[in-house]
């Protein structure tokens, strides 16, 4: 996982800075993901269940990643009843982007199947479609932060994709690291057909979306949430938290009363950014 963002947490004694940098990300990762196993494997399956009917995979992703947010905070899941309330709270938003993911997935599938072989002889269909892969990455990795925003942020539709694009060229080290382990995981799931169904249906779409959230929600914490709660001059609710007890995890931006997700509609604080 990306090492740039290594979680803080309180350090003891008098005279001594409060916070120092705790273990490297990827170990944190595989102490939650082992700490999450069977979580991950009962959220996988009923995942599973709610994408069944195709066109519901927007929502059913959306609660996945709500409650793969909440397994990084580690706070307290009731899986399958946060899940169904996670689906339908988001439900327009993310139905919306699931099928505009659904059909993009199916230009590219088709576009691949019957265009590709021709390229062989034209350095210009080469090209095409060298352009055509630079934009679904773009369009994969944009979709990343665009779920976790949804269940995150209150925000339109318009202003989460405009972030999203942003984040896509600003987080360059996550961004690969989420990219690779999405690319690698589905090359080996064709290479290894159907043995490799099995994984998947265990626990395939929950690992790869855990290194997602991973990733993106540490960003946007740090973009998003952190500026957000600087200019209203108030401590994130990680810092809060860190001042009452040894917390490493709990820094969700979305316990701000009345609302349960932060409302961010203004200029992010720090080196001149702006997130509408």
């Amino acid at each position: 996982m990306s090492n740039n963002n290594d979680i803080l947490i309180p350090k003891e004694g008098k005279g001594v800075s409060k916070q120092k940098k705790q273990k490297r990300a990827i170990f944190l990762f595989f102490e939650l993901f082992q700490r999450k196993f069977w979580d991950l494997i009962k959220l996988n399956l009923i995942y599973i269940l709610f994408c069944l009917p195709i066109i519901t995979f927007g929502p059913a992703t959306a609660a996945m990643t709500k409650i793969l947010r909440y397994y990084y905070e580690e706070k307290p899941v009731f899986l399958f009843n946060d899940f169904v309330k996670a689906f339908k709270e988001n439900f327009k938003q993310s139905f919306f982007v699931g099928i505009i993911d659904i059909l993009f997935i199916i230009a590219f599938v088709l576009y691949t199947k019957f265009f590709l072989p021709d390229t062989a002889v034209d350095t210009q269909d080469w090209l095409k479609y060298a352009l055509i892969l630079l934009v679904t990455v773009i369009f994969l990795l944009a979709n990343f932060y665009i779920y976790v925003q949804i269940v995150t942020l209150t925000l339109k539709m318009p202003a989460i994709i405009k972030n999203s694009i942003y984040f896509v060229f600003l987080s360059i080290v996550p961004n690969f690291v989420s990219l690779s382990v999405f690319v690698i995981s589905f090359t080996l799931v064709l290479l290894f057909l159907p043995y490799s169904l099995i994984v998947m249906i265990l626990i395939g779409f929950s690992f790869i979306g855990l290194v997602v959230v991973f990733n993106t929600y540490r960003v946007i914490y740090k973009i998003i949430i952190k500026p957000y709660y600087e200019a209203k001059g108030e401590k994130t609710p990680l810092e809060k938290n860190l001042d009452n007890e040894d917390a490493i995890f709990t820094d969700v931006g979305e316990k701000e009363p009345p609302a349960e997700k932060p409302i961010f509609t203004g200029k992010a604080k720090g080196k001149g950014k702006v997130i509408k």
